[in-house]
Formats: C-alpha cells, sequence, structure tokens
C-alpha cells in the first residue's frame, strides 16, 4: 500500500496526497449528516496508482469504484457505464466532498 500519491499541477509543481491525509477526508466525508442520511460512505481499498488512490462509494445497494487523485478529485478509472442510480449517488457525493471543500488540496482539518 502507497503512503502517497503525486501529480503534476498546470505549473509543474508537485502535488502529494498521503494516506492519512486521505483518510482525514474520509472520515469527514463519511461523518456528514448528509452522507449518513442517505447511507453512504467511501472505502478506502488500499489500491492506487502513482497519480491516485482507489476508493469505493457504497450506498444504495450498490457499490461505484472510483479514483481519488493527488489534486483530491475524483475519477471514475474507466468505470462510465453506471446505472442512473449509481451515476445520482456518485455526483450527490461528489457535491458534498466539494461543499464540503474537501477537493482543495491546502484544506485545514
Amino acid at each position: 500500500m502507497r503512503n502517497y500519491v503525486t501529480q503534476h499541477d498546470s505549473c509543474g509543481n508537485e502535488i502529494v496526497l498521503t494516506m492519512d491525509d486521505l483518510l482525514r477526508r474520509v472520515h469527514l466525508f463519511n461523518k456528514d449528516r448528509r452522507i449518513q442520511d442517505w447511507e453512504l460512505k467511501i472505502v478506502v481499498t488500499g489500491g492506487s496508482e502513482s497519480y491516485s488512490f482507489h476508493v469505493i462509494l457504497v450506498g444504495y445497494d450498490c457499490k461505484v469504484p472510483f479514483q481519488v487523485y493527488a489534486s483530491c478529485d475524483w475519477g471514475l478509472r474507466g468505470y462510465s457505464d453506471l446505472s442512473q442510480e449509481e451515476n445520482t449517488m456518485y455526483h450527490q457525493a461528489w457535491n458534498v466532498w466539494c461543499q464540503k471543500g474537501l477537493n482543495r488540496t491546502l484544506f485545514n482539518f
């Protein structure tokens, strides 16, 4: 399991996301009242690429695997054939992630 992943921004600066930082963000996300009311959660799988961690969004009796990049943005890892329910769940979750500021690399916990 990787301890961190990296990317480069548009200016060539390196962006680093550590596993500890990801786990803190996921914890804050999972304890959000809306996420709990919707019975959603993000599970960190331990898998990764050099530039992203693998996670799974769980809820509504379905699971959507995706990536959290070093920039803290999300991507579907080529899994684009989502059902309407999975698509709605993914975008609801992404909206909460952004509203909480978890998509910002300089986030103060």
